[in-house]
């Protein structure tokens, strides 16, 4: 959950280190890396308007890059 290597890892806490010692870095670990992620979260559901131009923009792209094909397609099975 960090940059660190397992190996580093040992070295800072030592190879003796309580469970309990080891429970907790390591929630204080999870909880450092998934607050910022929590955080965006609730900034867009704040705002759904952009989290829907975001949706529509990508399925505009997508249908721009799969009308060429799906006509090439529709054309070779003989739908057109």
């Amino acid at each position: 959950m960090t940059d660190r290597t397992p190996h580093q890892v040992i070295e800072h806490l030592g190879v003796d280190i309580p469970t309990k010692a080891f429970k907790d870095a390591l929630a204080d670990a999870l909880v450092a890396k998934l607050t910022p992620i929590g955080s965006e979260i609730a900034r867009l559901q704040k705002d759904p308007g952009y989290v829907d131009g975001i949706l529509q923009a990508g399925a505009e792209r997508a249908r721009a890059l799969a009308q060429p094909r799906l006509a090439f397609i529709q054309q070779c099975v003989g739908l057109r």
